[in-house]
């Protein structure tokens, strides 16, 4: 009797289960914590196994003790209990070649690390500038997010297919369309919130209800995007140390540059803060400047057509104390005050006009570095004429 050959069956994975890697981009607030409840709590929610996903979180150094606080204590003891694999990663150094630091790899996460390596914060004091946001772009979120990020997945994925989850929600169409024309065919990018409909009332109604917690925006002390709205002049009066490390950013930029303060409105934040009553983070403010070690400063900056459209230079003149490098700024000219801000310029740029050049001596704590490209030096002496002492007598363009 003839035995028929039985024909093998192969059973698929579906596509949405196919055993890709599964990377969480958990920015510590709002949206992604919502998203990684729902996951957690709720398994029909999602199409993958949890033993798929790596929750991986960029620290920038600058977070809130409150988020913390937070995660700590209800997020890291889920993520244990479902022995999820959590990596916190940072930047280095100031350089991209400094390369990235794994600051915790472990699938029973205890501790948030929002300590961070290289601090985004002092990053741009030593620059001597506030975050930039120009033309929608948010540097700080590309360097300091981003760009480790990117890097831990090349050393660890090595080129292999995997699914990336970003929290925009459903009011955030424009921003998830822009985040996704960087899929590429390494990567897709997924967006669990738009695709359930859910808005920011929704977010923070469903952490409310699980949790129990008001959760808090995941942002820096010196956030720009805040504009000092009510609720973070709140979480300064909680921890003031981060309203008076925006306050000493704050200042650094304004010496450097007089039209660049943390908001776009213009509007200081001393001002902000003196309104709301945050006297302990205006004290720790004045208690920084007063014990810093200060410098006197040369600025000197170029103003093109064309890209780059501004270049600096930065000079370090003398440094000693407060009053002493007030003192000596007294000396190299006429004082003009400006915010609260002594300079001494020594040529003053001509509003409107382009290429143009703007020069001044300014006194400030002793934090921002020495800058200058090796071109700067040519480009200068194109538009000026400068004496052996550094005192400029400008040629008219």
């Amino acid at each position: 009797m003839r035995h028929r050959r039985r024909r093998r069956i192969a059973h698929r994975t579906p596509p949405s289960c196919v055993r890709r890697r599964v990377l969480f981009n958990y920015g510590l607030g709002w949206d992604s914590t919502a998203m990684l409840l729902r996951w957690l709590l709720h398994p029909e929610t999602r199409d993958f196994h949890l033993n798929q996903m790596i929750v991986i979180i960029a620290q920038v150094g600058e977070e809130f003790a409150g988020t913390k606080r937070l995660v700590e204590q209800i997020i890291f003891p889920l993520l244990t209990q479902h022995r999820i694999r959590t990596v916190q990663v940072a930047r280095a150094g100031p350089s991209d070649k400094d390369g990235i630091v794994v600051l915790s790899d472990t699938r029973a996460p205890s501790v948030c690390h929002t300590e961070g390596a290289w601090r985004l914060g002092d990053h741009l004091m030593r620059d001597g500038t506030a975050p930039q946001y120009a033309n929608g772009r948010h540097f700080c979120a590309q360097r300091f997010k981003g760009w480790p990020i990117a890097k831990w997945v090349k050393q660890e994925l090595r080129g292999r297919r995997y699914r990336s989850i970003l929290g925009y929600h459903a009011e955030e169409p424009k921003r998830a369309a822009k985040a996704a024309d960087y899929a590429d065919i390494q990567r897709t990018h997924e967006f669990p919130l738009i695709a359930w409909g859910w808005g920011r009332a929704e977010v923070l109604a469903y952490v409310r209800d699980v949790t129990g917690e008001e959760w808090e925006k995941s942002c820096c002390g010196f956030c720009p995007f805040t504009g000092g709205r009510v609720e973070l002049v709140e979480r300064h009066l909680r921890e003031p140390e981060q309203g008076a490390r925006a306050l000493l950013m704050e200042l650094l930029s304004r010496s450097m540059n007089p039209r660049f303060g943390l908001y776009p409105s213009g509007k200081p934040l001393r001002a902000t803060l003196e309104a709301a009553g945050c006297v302990a983070a205006i004290t720790q403010f004045q208690r920084m400047i007063l014990t810093h070690e200060w410098a006197v400063y040369r600025v000197r900056r170029i103003y093109r057509e064309k890209a780059p459209l501004v270049d600096r230079s930065v000079a370090i003149i003398a440094t000693g104390d407060r009053q002493a490098m007030l003192d000596h700024l007294r000396i190299l000219g006429q004082t003009e005050v400006v915010g609260g801000i002594e300079r001494v310029y020594f040529h003053r740029r001509p509003e409107g006009l382009l290429p143009s050049v703007e020069a001044f001596y300014v006194a400030a704590p002793h934090i921002i570095a020495k800058k200058e490209k090796k071109s700067f030096a040519t480009r200068w002496h194109h538009h000026t004429d400068e004496t052996r002492h550094g005192v400029s007598q400008i040629a008219l363009f």
